[in-house]
Formats: C-alpha cells, sequence, structure tokens
C-alpha cells in the first residue's frame, strides 16, 4: 500500500474497521496498518481480533474497545463462561455458553474428550494476560 496511492487511498476511503481472526496480526504490520490509515485518511482505524473455534460459533472473547497491543482479544462474549487452567507461563482455555457445541456428531468418545469434569470445553489453546501483574 505504501508504493500504491490508488489501492492506499481506494482501501482507506470506506473501510471503518479491520477484523483478523485465525492468528495473531505481528505487532509491526499493525502498527504499519494504523500509522498508514492516519497518513492518508487523517484517523486511525479499529483493528481488532476476538479468539474462538468452529466450536465456539465463531468467537468466545472479543474486545469491548481498541488496544494498541496485537493479539488483544478482549473478554467473554455475553453468556460465554471462560476457565482458564495454568499451563507453565499461559493459561489453557476452557469454555462453557450457549454459542458451544454440546458434543461432535455421533463421536461419544470424541466429545467426553473434548469437556472436562465441569462441562467446559477444552479448546487445547492458551492465552497470556497483557500484563501478568493487573489480569483485569
Amino acid at each position: 500500500m505504501r508504493k500504491d496511492d490508488l489501492l492506499r487511498e481506494t482501501f482507506f476511503s470506506r473501510v471503518k474497521l479491520i477484523f483478523y481472526a485465525g492468528a495473531s496480526l505481528p505487532q509491526p504490520l499493525k502498527d504499519e496498518l494504523e500509522q498508514t490509515a492516519v497518513e492518508t485518511c487523517g484517523e486511525r482505524i479499529a483493528i481488532v481480533s476476538s479468539f474462538g473455534s468452529t466450536e465456539t460459533a465463531p468467537f468466545a472473547l472479543c474486545p469491548v474497545k481498541t488496544s494498541p497491543h496485537s493479539g488483544y482479544v478482549g473478554l467473554p462474549a455475553p453468556g460465554v463462561k471462560l476457565k482458564l487452567v495454568p499451563v507453565a507461563e499461559k493459561f489453557e482455555t476452557r469454555w462453557k455458553g450457549p454459542n458451544l457445541t454440546p458434543g461432535y456428531w455421533k463421536r461419544r468418545s470424541l466429545t467426553a474428550e473434548a469437556f472436562d469434569g465441569d462441562g467446559y470445553y477444552r479448546m487445547n489453546d492458551a492465552l497470556a494476560f497483557l500484563d501478568s501483574n493487573h489480569p483485569e
């Protein structure tokens, strides 16, 4: 975009929000997008993500505000309960909520493995707090 004025101006003339998911956006790329937006249209464009899986239809965590940090996924969506299980320096995510699958079609053993004893879905993914001294 830096080298193509028409592409950059066309892109930023209509975009109001940039959403990404599936993998974290590298911080330098997020910073570059933000800077290019400001230079092109005179304002920052919200760049946000969420966190979830097919089984959490489509997400379980969603930001309630923008953040300067790439990979910020926010708080549980309304009705979703999050259980964080310590694993090394991160936390395994486990979920309950109306958006979660009740299990896998005709796969009772797979369903049993996917949920813990409290009925939380084991996503087998981990998160870390932006600031471990202030998890709120």
